[in-house]
């Protein structure tokens, strides 16, 4: 649950009262993954963008562009996150016709570990369907409980990754975000996660300002 830390930010930019441009930000800040893992992202979009500008900053340094390895609607944006740790990855999305709320784009971020014969293991936010790489065959194996279009969850509904809307890390730090907490299941310290999780954020929003006392 700790492995990877990914602070998520989007600015917009308005023109005559909708969205003429997005920009998201995707900046990591913690890495205890033993294995190397790298980190992408699925580019959903409602309305073609005219133009996608992509950058990096690495710590202490100005933003630079450049060209991440793009398959369809993937972008690969790092094969070795510890290498990178600190770096903030630029996505700027123009619009030539400003857009509505309703069909902003989204990012969707995953890890990912390359195999041999074009495969690939990955990770994503529970229910979020694999790229077309995902090596398949680990889904249903060891802890994984995959079926159907309900993807990387584990026994009881647990999952190995979330999304936290407003979140801060520093909700976590003392708990787990600690290393030694690796294999410690979250709701021992936040008794309300499960049913956060479980309801897709419908209920018991506001978990994480209640850790176990």
């Amino acid at each position: 649950m700790n492995d990877v830390v990914v602070d998520c930010k989007q600015e917009m930019f308005f023109k005559s009262g909708n969205v003429n441009k997005q920009i998201f930000y995707l900046t990591t800040y913690q890495n205890y993954v033993d294995l190397i893992s790298g980190l992408a992202l699925k580019l959903v979009t409602k309305t073609a963008p005219s133009k996608i500008i992509t950058k990096k900053m690495v710590p202490g340094k100005a933003a630079t562009t450049v060209n991440y390895t793009v398959d369809g609607n993937y972008y690969y944006l790092t094969e070795d996150i510890t290498a990178e740790l600190g770096t903030t990855y630029i996505f700027e999305l123009q619009y030539s016709t400003s857009i509505g709320m309703e069909n902003l784009a989204a990012v969707q971020p995953f890890i990912y570990r390359p195999e041999a014969d074009g495969k690939q293991w990955e990770l994503h936010i529970p229910y979020e369907a694999p790229s077309p790489k995902m090596n398949t065959s680990y889904f249903g194996t060891e802890a994984d409980c995959s079926s159907g279009n309900r993807y990387f969850v584990r026994k009881g509904n647990y999952p190995f990754a979330f999304y936290l809307e407003n979140g801060k890390a520093e909700y976590f730090k003392d708990n787990i975000l600690k290393r030694e907490n690796e294999n410690v299941h979250i709701d021992n310290f936040f008794p309300e996660f499960m049913q956060w999780s479980v309801s897709k954020g419908k209920i018991n929003a506001d978990w994480y300002l209640h850790p176990k006392k």
